[in-house]
């Protein structure tokens, strides 16, 4: 493999694949395991998983039936490197027997349920920052305030320009709905990533360093370009891959700065799966 190209980032070798699975106070780093994980940038679409464990020992299978709302965190990747590509909660874990195999079936999503069914009523006063009003919200749905910081921080109202409300602001209603409204009257949109709340400007992608994806760096087959120059691509298990990353495109017909919209991560550690499909948006001036 070539030496870590300049300016890029989770550049590895993409040999020996690595796992690491853990729900409750069980890591799980030896057994077959086949994963699905579904991640987008949309605010009410939650970020979702299904992995099936093979031959988990009857005590673990025990411990998980039944369980509800505790951590499942899943990294997948290489032994040169790997990324955590889900964080939730455990919503359903089941065992069925195949012959001589016993499969646990595990499936999680990031908090989506409770998002959906959150209410809210705050009225804030007159004067009150953005900030503070979107921490409120935020607080209310249980998120990890994630780039928070660093993006509202700056934030103005589109129509004012100003970074407070001078008559005051009423949330009133779904909690991720005012969440949504009060960030696209910021100019902002957001999604939840592994819990944590995920900024971003309109069309703009995350400040991390582009991915550099290219036939020899994990590039798989090649992108289809689609309208609105959105491109659907396929990788190996890159590192870094989650939605809101910028990725360095280059391949023989299609090539540019893309931003990740969505990531569909499958694998089986004994199987012929160990990837990743993307859909990407062009970044302006990319």
């Amino acid at each position: 493999m070539p030496d870590n190209p300049t300016g890029y980032t989770d550049f590895v070798d993409l040999f020996d694949r690595r796992y690491r699975l853990q729900v409750l106070d069980r890591a799980i780093t030896d057994l077959n395991v086949r994963f699905t994980v579904k991640r987008s940038l949309s605010a009410k679409v939650a970020n979702t998983c299904e992995i099936d464990i093979y031959n988990l020992a009857a005590d673990s299978r025990g411990a998980l039936q039944g369980q509800r709302d505790v951590y499942v965190s899943l990294d997948a990747g290489y032994a040169a490197g790997a990324s955590t590509i889900f964080r939730g909660d455990l919503a359903e874990a089941w065992s069925t027997r195949d012959g001589n195999e016993w499969i646990t079936t595990v499936t999680s999503d990031d908090g989506g349920t409770k998002r959906k069914t959150k209410r809210i009523q705050k009225t804030y006063p007159a004067g009150a920052n953005i900030p503070a009003m979107f921490e409120s919200i935020a607080t209310e749905l249980g998120l990890g305030l994630g780039n928070l910081g660093h993006v509202a921080a700056s934030a103005a109202f589109l129509s004012t320009g100003m970074r407070t409300a001078p008559a005051g602001y009423t949330a009133s209603g779904s909690a991720i709905e005012q969440l949504e409204r009060l960030a696209r009257a910021c100019g902002l949109t957001f999604s939840v990533q592994d819990g944590q709340l995920q900024f971003l400007a309109f069309n703009a992608a995350t400040a991390d360093a582009p991915i550099a994806l290219n036939p020899a760096t994990g590039l798989v087959d090649s992108p289809e370009m689609g309208k609105d120059k959105s491109v659907k691509a396929k990788a190996l298990m890159v590192p870094g891959l989650w939605p809101g990353r910028r990725v360095e495109l280059k391949s023989r017909h299609v090539t540019g700065l893309y931003r990740v919209d969505t990531t569909a991560h499958k694998g089986e550690l004994d199987g012929a799966d160990w990837g990743v499909e993307l859909e990407l948006s062009a970044i302006k001036g990319g």
